[in-house]
């Protein structure tokens, strides 16, 4: 079956590759996008302002001011300008610092970069968050829908402007200035294919405006003759899948290259029916697996995993912080409406769509209602309401069922952790094909091998889809029997050295460089075998990994556990904890949330900024998660409403009780390799 399926992607791979200038300015492109995800999730206050007490001002004066300065930074992919601002730096928004953004999109919407995204692509552009993510909003709008046809051929005037934003990022990445220097492996790599970058935009061909009437001959491939593949039977023995599986014959054209004597790579042009013919042959092998696939994906999509107000907390404990955070924004930009009768009125929608009290809305009125002798005072008293708001919602939400349920799921789709589909519909992510498939074949191998004596819990599966971005919940635990998922939650990956890796290959988290070798700080692949229960001197309550595979062999040696880690919104969910100063051991803080919802908003004589700033920081989602130093790090947020036996334990403990016995395997994509698939 392996080489079986070698064979496969061998073949796929050899037709596919191309090496013309298209594919290098493709490659280009997006690695400018990886780019430029990171310089925005790097240096967030470059962008906008978080200053308590001008923080409107100061955004006025990003959106208003035009520098003198040729472009120095990027705003979202667009080159643009520097102002200072008491004694900040802050990158304006093209919108009126660059003579070449054009817009088509509406009102309270950015023009994402037509040459990194192609045309007609727009993002909201109202709060602050929205502005200082753009760049990141544009890259997940893109990826719904990716298309970079439009780099075929471009006008002079887009080939002259793309080679602009490719120089723009080099010297940002020599000069250093905004957190970004060469020796990072994204300049790095930046600087290394430059040259040749700017070679392939240089040959693009001009793009001629109206279609040309001349018809082309259509292109002829010549019908090969076919010789036959030898058959291997793959048999699924395990009683758990009930079902055997053989592979059929596979027919091939003749001009082919043999590889070795298992293997038959081609190499010749016109082989589009080879490549029909085995994804129906891939597609006949694994239909088994497929129907096991998706029966355990369909009961997981409606389980209680993925009811949007579960996923980060249970909401009749706290409301969700997608909710939270907005909530804070638009009671927020009510401080930027003109005139009292506007910033009233906006107020009173609200309360009708938070369903908040008659006193909240009574004492908001009044609040707005009055004059102010600055904006930092206004915003004070504003900050108030937003606080008597917040707490309302907050016994909305532990009373009533799919209190704002709709809006918690867009809001988690906007920020990554919930996925549109190609017709816009929103989804609970769940783990590639791919790695399922992967995941049960090679468990039926791991099952015949002489580890069978370490698995007493055969009917669990663990799959950690490293493959996702990281601040979606990647880690599946399976049960065959029932097939039914009985954990979901998040998996942290190891950093390397230096924490290079955190934001994975994708600039998401997703698919980061893995690695075997001792003092690498990288996640290892493959399959494991989790042993016993065990308290880390350092991390506290953990669980044994025994590495049996070619890639994580060394796991043990490298003590890679699995052990609570700083999953997304940890300091909002449940009591923070941070590292000693020694950094020996771990110590806990004070949750946030709750005494937040303790506080009397309309009395007390503490600045609201200072009340809120923390719970706030801690309610935005992230683009990805903070990175292990190569160990598997696991939630540590009590999960009884998910989980189907509703113990009163954190997902950490969990784990702990439920996988002792049972397999491991960690995928990440291409990178997976296991002698057991």
């Amino acid at each position: 079956m392996r080489t079986f399926i070698a064979c496969l992607l061998l073949m796929m791979s050899a037709l596919g590759h191309t090496s013309d200038s298209f594919e290098l300015r493709r490659e280009w492109v997006r690695d400018l996008r990886i780019f430029l995800v990171d310089l925005e999730a790097s240096n967030p206050e470059y962008f906008i302002t978080t200053n308590k007490i001008d923080i409107f001002q100061n955004l006025e004066l990003i959106e208003k001011a035009h520098a003198q300065s040729e472009h120095s930074c990027f705003f979202a992919g667009w080159p643009s300008k520097v102002i200072t601002s008491q004694g900040r730096k802050y990158c304006t928004s093209p919108l009126n610092g660059n003579a070449d953004y054009k817009s088509s999109c509406g009102a309270g919407e950015f023009q994402c970069q037509p040459l990194l995204f192609g045309k007609g692509v727009c993002v909201t552009f109202k709060s602050p968050s929205q502005k200082s993510l753009a760049f990141s909003n544009c890259t997940q709008k893109f990826n719904k829908n990716p298309s970079d046809d439009y780099l075929k051929s471009l006008t002079q005037n887009e080939k002259d402007e793309l080679k602009r934003i490719s120089i723009l990022a080099k010297d940002i990445c020599i000069d250093g200035k905004i957190g970004i220097q060469k020796n990072k492996p994204m300049c790095k790599n930046l600087l290394k294919r430059f040259d040749q970058a700017m070679k392939a935009i240089e040959s693009t061909p001009v793009k001629i405006d109206k279609t040309s009437d001349v018809k082309k001959d259509p292109v002829v491939i010549e019908k090969l003759s076919p010789i036959e593949f030898k058959k291997a039977p793959l048999v699924l023995t395990d009683p758990s899948l009930h079902k055997e599986i053989k592979i059929p014959e596979l027919r091939i054209p003749a001009n082919v290259v043999i590889e070795n004597e298992d293997c038959v790579v081609p190499f010749a042009p016109g082989l589009e029916n080879v490549i029909e013919s085995s994804n129906e042959i891939m597609s006949v092998v694994s239909s088994e697996i497929d129907e096991l696939y998706e029966s355990v994906k369909k009961d997981f999509e409606s389980s209680p995993h993925c009811v949007a107000s579960n996923v980060y907390t249970d909401p009749k404990e706290k409301m969700s912080p997608a909710l939270f955070q907005q909530i804070y924004e638009e009671v927020t930009e009510i401080g930027r409406i003109d005139g009292v009768s506007g910033k009233q009125k906006r107020f009173e929608e609200l309360v009708q769509k938070y369903g908040w009290t008659s006193d909240t809305k009574e004492y908001g009125l009044s609040v707005l209602s009055k004059s102010y002798s600055s904006i930092p005072e206004m915003m004070n008293e504003i900050g108030r309401v937003r606080g008597l708001a917040l707490q309302n919602s907050d016994r909305n939400s532990k009373t009533i069922k799919d209190y704002m349920a709709e809006d918690i799921k867009f809001g988690l789709a906007q920020r990554g952790v919930f996925t549109f589909d190609d017709e816009g519909e929103i989804k609970c992510p769940f783990m590639s094909k791919d790695a399922f498939l992967k995941a049960v074949a090679g468990r039926e191998e791991v099952l015949k091998s002489g580890h069978k004596g370490l698995i007493t819990k055969k009917n669990l599966l663990t799959v950690v889809d490293l493959s996702m971005p990281s601040n979606q919940r990647r880690m599946f635990v399976i049960d065959l029997n029932t097939k039914k998922v009985n954990h979901n939650t998040w998996s942290a990956h190891g950093g390397g050295k230096g924490f290079t890796q955190v934001s994975g290959s994708d600039a998401e988290g997703g698919t980061p460089e893995v690695s075997n070798e001792p003092g690498s700080n990288l996640s290892s692949v493959g399959f494991a075998i989790a042993t016993k229960t065990s308290v880390s001197p350092k991390w506290g309550n953990s669980l044994i990994l025994k590495g049996i595979d070619s890639d994580n062999s060394n796991m043990e040696r490298r003590e890679v556990i699995l052990h609570g880690w700083r999953t997304p919104n940890s300091g909002y969910a449940n009591k923070t904890w941070e590292v000693d100063e020694k950094g020996t051991r771990r110590i806990e803080g004070v949750d946030i949330y709750k005494n937040f919802m303790s506080k009397d908003f309309k009395n007390t004589k503490e600045d609201m900024f200072d009340i809120s700033s923390d719970l706030k920081i801690a309610s935005i989602i992230r683009p990805y998660m903070d990175a292990t130093e190569g160990c598997l790090g696991v939630s540590e947020t009590k999960m009884s409403h998910t989980d189907l036996k509703k113990r009163p334990m954190s997902q950490l403990d969990m784990l702990r009780e439920d996988l002792p016995g049972s397999i491991i395997y960690q995928y990440n994509g291409d990178n997976t390799n296991s002698k057991y698939h």
